[in-house]
């Protein structure tokens, strides 16, 4: 089950797209990640400037700005953006000359002038950034502004990959003047709305403004962490956010290769749980054929108490500056966290244990984030079944196909846009005929990886991949689900 955060403003035109997608060759990928507590020096616009674009209607400049701050002045107000009490500090920098022991870096010299009549933005990139941004914790730039400009303004901060189709996004109001030090965790920024994006594959940052704006950015860096988790949400850092009134040692965090869960209930068996779920995701894994990816792990946090499990949604989403209701179902899967309450007429294994964990493992597996449609939902409520195997499903799936008031049409239901709960059955079915049928198994992975790079799961689009149109694949769909749940 999913949820929906508060809508934002989009870029006419895709703005951001174009400005992001332009090629630049990564020098040094295999590079050894900087140790913890170190600072990598994206731009200072003095020794070190990176390659910029902007939309039409922006302005972007590099020159002296109205008033620099000394060297030695270090009095100037931060703003940090999200808060896990996690290690923040930096204490070393990364230059073009290599590893120094410096302090993070303060706007002096020249700076970047950033100004827009409306909504626009100015994208950033240069073949000495980091190949990959796992290890790093915290996006940090001085940001100034006009004494004279008392009005708030808003701007995204977004880290896009190459293609520009998958960014991390945050908010960010600005209402101070002269220079200020913005803090962005990297664990705290969202995922944007089409493919779910990957922190080794970002390429470029794009300041994205809302309004009429006129701003500086100066030392624009990263803070390395303490492993190549440091940009996730996960750990330490997602058991504080979940559980932040608890003791660490009422807190369990059990993993497995494919599994991390995040539990503060006695009553369960964390390493039986633990050894289901990765049973489960190395079935899902080997059936729809997809490697074992680096680091792949789905994420389950299971509250002892109901209450605690509603109200975390709300807090999840302040986490990302964003808002979000307390979730009425009985799980909840947003940006691959997958959260649910323990149940005792259920025990250790609730079957929505597993049917939220093949959410968040679907999301990093397919880059596919789950909004509720036909491929997720389908996905979760089949291999639900298989593990917890439900008595009456055969009498739903014949009742539904024989009356067409109890199904929608399939290029309804495979739009890519939320199916009702009561449909669920529906999607479970037209994915196991793509699963385990002999006209379509062949082609599914195809299908998934196109749906990966699509970000989204309309089927419409690539019907070809399967040699179909709506027609036959509703007859061949009538027939299989007839044939499947038809007592012999």
């Amino acid at each position: 089950m999913t949820n929906r955060f508060e809508p934002r403003l989009h870029a006419r035109l895709s703005i951001w797209m174009v400005l992001a997608c332009w090629a630049v060759p990564v020098l040094a990928a295999d590079r050894a990640p900087p140790a913890a507590g170190s600072v990598v020096v994206l731009a200072d616009f003095d020794q070190t400037s990176p390659q910029m674009r902007s939309s039409t209607g922006v302005t972007v400049a590099v020159a002296e700005p109205p008033r620099a701050v000394k060297p030695d002045e270090r009095n100037a107000p931060t703003q940090r953006e999200a808060s896990d009490d996690g290690p923040t500090t930096a204490d070393a920098a990364v230059g073009p000359g290599g590893l120094q022991p410096a302090e993070p870096p303060l706007p002096t010299g020249k700076a970047c002038r950033i100004a827009s009549g409306g909504p626009g933005g100015a994208a950033f990139t240069s073949e000495r950034w980091p190949a990959d941004w796992r290890s790093s914790e915290m996006l940090c730039l001085w940001v100034f502004r006009q004494p004279t400009d008392d009005r708030p303004e808003t701007i995204e901060l977004r880290c896009v990959e190459e293609d520009g189709r998958a960014h991390f996004w945050r908010k960010i109001e600005l209402r101070h003047s002269g220079w200020k030090l913005i803090e962005v965790p990297l664990s705290a920024m969202r995922w944007g709305d089409q493919r779910a994006p990957r922190w080794d594959r970002v390429k470029n940052l794009v300041l994205f403004v809302r309004q009429p704006s006129e701003f500086w950015i100066d030392s624009l860096w990263l803070s390395a962490g303490a492993n190549n988790e440091a940009a996730e949400l996960a750990g330490l850092r997602l058991a504080r956010l979940a559980f932040p009134q608890s003791d660490a040692a009422a807190v369990t965090i059990v993993r497995r290769e494919q599994v991390e869960l995040i539990s503060d209930c006695s009553k369960i068996d964390a390493n039986k749980l633990a050894d289901h779920l990765q049973t489960v995701a190395e079935t899902v894994l080997k059936q729809l054929a997809l490697p074992k990816q680096d680091s792949l792990r789905g994420t389950l946090i299971v509250f002892d108490r109901d209450a605690d499990y509603r109200q975390f949604v709300p807090r999840l989403g302040a986490y990302w500056n964003a808002q979000a209701a307390e979730p009425k179902s009985g799980g909840f899967t947003v940006q691959a966290v997958a959260t649910a309450a323990y149940s005792e007429q259920h025990g250790t294994l609730r079957p929505v244990f597993t049917h939220e964990f093949i959410h968040s493992l679907l999301a990093r597996a397919l880059r596919v984030s789950n909004r509720g449609e036909w491929l997720h939902e389908g996905l979760a409520n089949y291999y639900q079944l298989r593990f917890h195997p439900q008595e009456n499903i055969a009498e739903i799936v014949r009742s539904g196909v024989e009356d067409p008031s109890n199904h929608l049409p399939l290029e309804q239901l495979c739009s890519g846009k939320p199916v009702p709960m009561n449909r669920y059955w529906q999607a479970m079915t037209v994915v196991e005929m793509l699963l385990t049928d002999d006209a379509y198994r062949a082609s599914l992975p195809r299908l998934l990886e196109a749906f990966g790079t699509d970000g989204s799961t309309d089927l419409g689009p690539r019907l070809k991949i399967i040699g179909k149109d709506w027609a036959s694949l509703a007859e061949d769909w009538k027939r299989f689900c007839l044939r499947q749940y038809t007592p012999q």
